[in-house]
């Protein structure tokens, strides 16, 4: 269909809409959903992902929006096409007298998954305008994008391509690719995504506080177990399981992404345990009534409307958080010398050193010997 250059925000344009399932090319002027707010894009390429067809799509006009944009749009996210023809508007007049507006059949094609990644590596001004949107952030927030490799060194692009890339394959945006950020004040560093800082989520987790309770649980961990780890290093904190897993084993529980609170290889005379901690907050609860609740008042949505849109993808990024969940007990309990103890919010400080004794002995079976009670001070 072809497109008028001059469409300017705000025009009133003929909507049509198309049923559930409709494929779209490049090309189509589509109309779709973005935090409910009804936009109007040009479809720029159109690929396959997990079975789902995604759509890459940029402004029509070339003079107000030059830009291809950062996010990928949903098949059920669009509700419908404009037809921007000329001759659509020439008779567009006496179709509103009718009250009849003409159905436009939109020919489906999608490309494969190798053909997008050409794509993104050949079509400079969506990546440079993805790439430009993160690092700006992280200059906003006193805060540097670094290599997942290489913490000494900044974040490149070929790099935040791979990052997109794996998004992807996962059925994500963009915004969504896991990236590595270091708060220059503090010198924190944590991996996390784009969208998750425009959802609040995205904070140092060191100079906010909002970790402390893993904080606690670690400084008590290395208390118990420093002395059996390797070289007296203590635990490894918010570690990837892929470094610990063969990523097809991962890939098979859906956690190529995921990560523990800390982890560490704890070596006795005959036996070698490898060890993950996690704190599990309030919102770790699997009733969504106490959980996802919990989750909303945390980031600030308490009130948010249980009909929008946003209301819909947090809660579906909290289901994936609980079935993230149930995916590492699976793991952890089906594998040789592998062990993850949680321990509960309902655990307070002073608990959590009889707790992780406790729990760890009914594991392994192997009896620690007795050790003080730790320092209520070295918790703060």
């Amino acid at each position: 269909m072809s497109g008028i250059s001059e469409l300017q925000p705000g025009a009133e344009v003929p909507l049509i809409l198309m049923s559930e399932g409709t494929q779209y090319q490049k090309g189509d002027i589509i109309v779709f959903y973005r935090d409910d707010i009804k936009i109007i894009h040009l479809v720029e390429f159109v690929y396959t992902s997990n079975g789902e067809t995604f759509y890459v799509t940029e402004g029509v006009n070339k003079d107000t929006n030059p830009y291809v944009d950062d996010s990928s749009v949903a098949g059920d996210d669009i509700i419908g096409i404009v037809d921007l023809s000329e001759e659509v508007y020439l008779a567009l007049e006496e179709m509103l007298e009718n009250k009849y507006v003409p159905v436009i059949q939109a020919f489906g094609m999608t490309q494969n998954f190798q053909e997008f990644i050409k794509f993104l590596n050949e079509k400079n001004k969506y990546i440079n305008r993805a790439f430009y949107a993160v690092t700006k952030l992280a200059h906003d927030k006193n805060l540097k994008l670094i290599s997942p490799e290489n913490h000494n060194i900044e974040l490149d692009k070929k790099e935040y391509i791979q990052a997109v890339i794996e998004a992807y394959e996962r059925g994500k945006f963009p915004g969504d690719a896991i990236l590595t950020w270091k708060h220059e004040d503090c010198g924190t560093i944590w991996e996390n995504s784009y969208n998750n800082f425009q959802r609040n989520l995205g904070t140092c987790p060191k100079c906010t506080g909002r970790y402390i309770n893993q904080k606690i649980t670690c400084v008590i961990a290395d208390y118990i177990f420093k002395s059996y780890t390797e070289q007296n290093r203590g635990f490894q904190v918010d570690i990837k399981l892929s470094k610990m897993f063969d990523i097809n084993l991962l890939e098979y529980y859906g956690l190529e992404r995921a990560h523990v609170d800390m982890y560490a290889k704890l070596i006795f005379e005959d036996k070698i345990i490898k060890l993950a901690i996690e704190y599990d907050g309030i919102q770790h609860e699997k009733d969504p009534n106490v959980g996802f609740e919990a989750l909303l008042a945390m980031i600030g949505k308490a009130d948010l409307d249980k009909n929008s849109r946003e209301y819909q993808k947090l809660r579906q990024n909290w289901d994936d958080y609980i079935q993230s969940d149930e995916g590492k007990d699976e793991l952890f309990s089906e594998e040789d010398e592998f062990y993850l103890i949680r321990v509960p919010y309902t655990k307070k400080p002073n608990e959590r050193q009889d707790y992780l004794i406790k729990i760890f002995e009914e594991l392994t079976k192997i009896k620690l010997p007795s050790i003080e009670i730790i320092d209520p001070k070295l918790l703060i």
